[in-house]
């Protein structure tokens, strides 16, 4: 049985107009596990992935997010990393242990930890790009299509 992105992939591209006007939408859309606890940031990054053409499933948690990873398997996940119970680089591995080819975006904006550092454990973890908040839209969608196309 397909993952429940695939198909939402195809009804999208199945009601999705050509030459649409509007955001830049993406090449191809994609399905996305966003892991982000600030409810207000939450919204705010899923609109912006939904209005480029993404398939956005959204989390809390870790332990949401392993849940959702497991029931789904999106092509990609965005992560914040500082997350109620669990670290996001703990999140990271344990995905990647489920699916070493999993792609995944760490953000954080931590404001009482080095964020630097925060991204750099994060990559090595195996998060393919990382970003530090504050972001921009353009910002976040290159960083989306560049681990797409890793």
């Amino acid at each position: 049985m397909p993952n429940l992105f695939g198909r939402l992939q195809r009804a999208w591209l199945a009601i999705r107009p050509s030459g649409a006007a509007g955001p830049a939408v993406a090449v191809r859309p994609a399905g996305i596990l966003l892991v982000e606890d600030d409810v207000r940031v939450r919204r705010l990054l899923r609109d912006r992935l939904a209005a480029a053409g993404h398939l956005v499933v959204e989390v809390g948690t870790g332990w949401e997010a392993l849940e959702a990873f497991a029931a789904s398997l999106p092509e990609l996940v965005i992560t914040d990393l500082r997350l109620p119970g669990m670290h996001g680089g703990e999140l990271i591995e344990r995905m990647r242990e489920q699916h070493p080819a999993v792609r995944v975006i760490a953000i954080s904006g931590d404001l009482e930890g080095d964020v630097p550092a925060l991204l750099m454990d994060a990559a090595d973890r195996g998060a393919v790009r990382t970003l530090a908040k504050p972001f921009t839209t353009q910002q976040l969608l290159d960083a989306v299509d560049a681990s797409l196309a890793a």
